[in-house]
């Protein structure tokens, strides 16, 4: 049996709020707020992610307009070399 105080609730609706606020932040791209909510490492590391994807997405995206285009140029500058 668990007994639940009221401080415990409000630290679960605190926590719950926290973490609706770093959802949005990181919908919205801005993850320097986004890492001013996280707690921890793995919620860190998760930012970090969503922003080298939506990073790599935006790359990607210029890289397909620049050669449809026909600007080689462009779109040498924007390939990626491994």
């Amino acid at each position: 049996m668990f007994l639940i105080t009221q401080g415990t609730a409000i630290d679960d609706a605190e926590e719950a709020g926290r973490k609706e606020w770093l959802s949005h932040a990181v919908v919205a791209g801005d993850y320097k707020t986004a890492l001013k909510y996280a707690v921890g490492e793995e919620e860190a590391t998760m930012i970090n992610e969503a922003k080298a994807g939506k990073a790599e997405g935006s790359r990607k995206q210029k890289f397909e307009a620049a050669v449809g285009a026909g600007n080689y140029s462009a779109a040498t500058k924007l390939a990626v070399r491994y």
